[in-house]
């Protein structure tokens, strides 16, 4: 860990909806999967919002549990929809956001990570293959 305060991450989290935004470790998940100096920002939004922006930005017409975007080379958003989200799965979903942030796509190489995070932040191994 570096000591510059530079080149640590940033975090903003803002939620949007009424409900509580899920309790999770979002700065050590983040910490582990994005490098130094990176800018993140978390919002927590309803379906409504998340359907709006799946339509403009990923020509989707149905919304999102998690959207992740790229704002330039060291930072980016995710968006996370707690209602879209099953039970249990908040972290799983956070931990792909971040993947994505990463520049991983899908495949057995993201899904391994996903593991591993699992593992690592959460107590027992839960497994998400999307077979």
């Amino acid at each position: 860990m570096q000591n510059s305060a530079s080149s640590q991450l940033t975090l903003e989290i803002v939620n949007l909806t009424r409900s509580p935004a899920p309790n999770l470790p979002y700065e050590k998940v983040a910490r582990a999967i994005l490098p130094a100096g990176y800018d993140l920002s978390i919002a927590i939004i309803g379906r409504r919002r998340s359907l709006n922006l799946n339509k403009k930005y990923r020509n989707k017409d149905k919304p999102g549990n998690v959207l992740s975007f790229e704002t330039d080379k060291n930072s980016g958003e995710i968006f996370l929809t707690p209602s879209l989200i099953k039970r249990g799965d908040e972290l799983f979903m956070f931990i792909h956001g971040l993947l994505h942030l990463a520049l991983l796509d899908h495949g057995p190489i993201m899904e391994a990570k996903e593991q591993e995070m699992l593992s690592k932040f959460k107590r027992g191994k839960t497994n998400h293959n999307r077979s």
